[in-house]
């Protein structure tokens, strides 16, 4: 949308979790999928955190 300046998701259902650690998302695969789409919103950066409740 015009005028936003952030984005944010929630992996929850059917979350991909790294095999090594499966107690983590693997971020860098959502990354892999969302990044190229947001591109076109002309982001200076992005910045990936895990939220562990």
């Amino acid at each position: 949308m015009p005028g936003r300046t952030g984005v944010s998701f929630v992996p929850t259902i059917n979350r991909r979790r790294i095999s090594t650690a499966p107690e983590f998302t693997d971020l860098a695969w959502y990354l892999h999928a969302l990044v190229p789409a947001l591109v076109t919103a002309g982001p200076r950066g992005y910045e990936a955190i895990e939220v562990r409740y």
